[in-house]
């Protein structure tokens, strides 16, 4: 017997998560964008190296959880799967929508360098934001990631062109291997040819002193 699928729209609570105060010192916006199973508390104490009272930062949190092993213990977040996609991804960039209208109301945009950090599944979800969403950046961070294979080029191109552009990856990343990690430099030179390029000695993780070499950099 065939099944029928039925779709409503909901209100849900959502939650993210900052570091920082938001006040008249603030000169930098950091939108940080959690990967596979990664909470957003958590996600943020990745950042306190570089919390020097000019960064405010905003993790919000995937709206999909699970346990990570099992049916009990550590919790994680996903920003989708494969199942019902196109509707995750139109959820998750309206929240991300949100939360940017939250935040950006307590400051005057035009005195903020806005930065937006991608890490893992973080990355595509923060490209399919900046493509298709209300935020604009100044700088964009792609961290052991990729970009989404699915986007229009044109519009990509007309994103990632228009920002700062910087790509990290460890050495030991098991997640992203050689020839993955070339074919997305490829691509994104087509889109941005005068990206950083930044390697450090490490995994698939939040480097302390790569990710303060980029703030440094950015704040110069």
């Amino acid at each position: 017997m065939k099944t029928n699928e039925h779709k409503i729209i909901i209100n849900k609570t959502a939650r993210y998560f900052t570091l920082g105060s938001p006040d008249t010192n603030i000169k930098y916006l950091w939108f940080v964008i959690h990967g596979y199973g990664n909470l957003g508390a958590e996600f943020l104490t990745n950042f306190e190296i570089i919390n020097n009272g000019e960064n405010y930062f905003i993790a919000p949190e995937a709206l999909n959880k699970f346990y990570l092993k099992g049916f009990s213990g550590k919790i994680g977040a996903a920003w989708m799967t494969k199942e019902n996609r196109d509707d995750e991804i139109n959820d998750y960039i309206n929240f991300l929508n949100s939360v940017y209208e939250s935040v950006i109301n307590k400051f005057d945009r035009s005195k903020l360098i806005i930065n937006v950090l991608g890490f893992s599944q973080g990355v595509p979800t923060a490209v399919r934001w900046l493509e298709r969403g209300l935020i604009k950046a100044d700088n964009l961070i792609i961290w052991a990631g990729n970009l989404p294979y699915d986007s229009n080029h044109k519009n990509l191109f007309q994103v990632l062109n228009k920002m700062n552009l910087y790509f990290v990856i460890g050495n030991k990343d098991r997640i992203i291997n050689p020839d993955q990690l070339n074919e997305e430099l490829e691509i994104i030179n087509k889109f941005n040819p005068e990206y950083k390029l930044y390697k450090f000695n490490g995994g698939h993780e939040i480097h302390q002193q790569t990710l303060s070499e980029i703030f440094s950099r950015i704040s110069a």
